[in-house]
């Protein structure tokens, strides 16, 4: 029992929850510097990856969720490009928990991104046809569907322009190359017929919708 609050004392203190190091621990400067160096390493890894989070609630307002998120969800993983993967879940406004979202779809596509052969239109068409193969996203190929106009929202934050928070179903295709992540915005039936791509063996379209489908998007595609 007493090494288990010890060890719970000495949690707590390298998270920021106590201000007082463990009763017999030494060199408690040292401790004290190596916590400001782990919260700083969280806190500078979530500014990284919620950019424009940033940038539409404002710098102080950021710097609170970011401060509350980190003493609530310590790093439970070695790599740090996995934290704060549920950080859009603390945002209230809903414009702003979409742009978290949005943002964290294109880490999590970072993350899991593998380089893949692309594969040419006409031989997924052939085998998909021929051999009745079923067609999957990639790995780091993400979808999104937001209630807000998300790429005008983008781009407003990107140039320092107060975005509108109007409604407008949009959806969207996130994937990365070359170690950066990317979104474009694509149609509902394009949506439709991707995202049935995670949950059915065939997608639920005619098979010239398919081949359409397909020339359009073989990039992001393999066979299952």
């Amino acid at each position: 029992m007493a090494l288990q609050k010890f060890q719970k004392q000495f949690k707590d203190f390298i998270l920021g929850r106590d201000s007082l190091a463990p009763e017999g621990v030494k060199l408690r400067g040292n401790l004290n510097a190596y916590r400001l160096s782990s919260l700083g390493s969280l806190a500078s890894s979530l500014r990284y990856k919620y950019q424009m989070t940033a940038a539409v609630l404002g710098i102080e307002s950021f710097k609170e969720k970011v401060g509350d998120y980190i003493l609530k969800n310590p790093l439970q993983s070695p790599f740090l490009c996995t934290y704060g993967e549920s950080f859009f879940l603390c945002m209230e406004d809903p414009l702003v928990k979409e742009v978290a979202r949005l943002e964290y779809e294109m880490n999590r596509s970072l993350v899991d991104y593998k380089e893949e052969k692309i594969v040419s239109s006409e031989i997924l068409i052939a085998q998909t046809n021929s051999l009745n193969l079923s067609l999957a996203l990639k790995a780091g190929v993400k979808l999104l569907s937001s209630s807000y106009d998300l790429k005008h929202v983008w781009a407003c934050l990107k140039t320092g322009r107060t975005p509108d928070a109007k409604l407008k179903t949009s959806y969207f295709l996130i994937s990365s190359e070359k170690g950066q992540s990317y979104f474009m915005e694509v149609l509902e039936e394009d949506y439709l017929f991707l995202s049935n791509l995670e949950t059915e063996e065939r997608p639920s379209a005619d098979l010239k919708e398919t081949e359409q489908m397909i020339n359009r998007f073989h990039s992001y595609l393999k066979i299952a």
